[in-house]
């Protein structure tokens, strides 16, 4: 057997090793955590976060916020804010032309015209843009 071949297999079995040791502190960190609140005299990790809140980065407050009710139990925890943003607007070039007419016209803002094609002010603003209905800044 080569030298790099030996050197090879010992690689691998460092990594496989490697891999036993991080379940195993994966483990042991897992049962440390658990057994944090009892440290503490507190029963539960849910009472070890509310006492620990007042001591959190404001970005955590900010995520925490609402989780507690008032007897330190964590309550269900407030849903995401649901975005509202539009999808993504499937222009074809008759609508875009029908776009571009409408601020042609000049009767209506780029929002009004966004509402009545159910796009957002954003493609209206680009096509606007691209069709050269914009003036430059003095």
């Amino acid at each position: 057997m080569s030298d790099i071949e030996t050197l090879q297999k010992e690689y691998e079995a460092a990594q496989q090793n490697a891999e036993k040791a991080k379940l195993k502190l994966k483990a042991a960190n897992a049962d440390r955590f658990k057994s944090l609140p009892k440290q503490v005299g507190l029963k539960t990790v849910d009472a070890l976060i509310k006492e620990l809140l007042p001591f959190a980065s404001g970005v955590t407050k900010g995520k925490l916020k609402g989780v507690f009710d008032g007897k330190g139990i964590a309550a269900k925890a407030t849903p995401a804010k649901a975005t509202t943003r539009k999808p993504r607007a499937k222009l074809d070039d008759a609508r875009r032309k029908k776009i571009e007419d409408r601020l042609r016209e000049g009767q209506k803002t780029a929002a009004e015209v966004a509402e009545e094609f159910d796009v957002s002010k954003a493609t209206v603003n680009d096509i606007k843009a691209k069709a050269k209905l914009t003036k430059r800044r003095k």
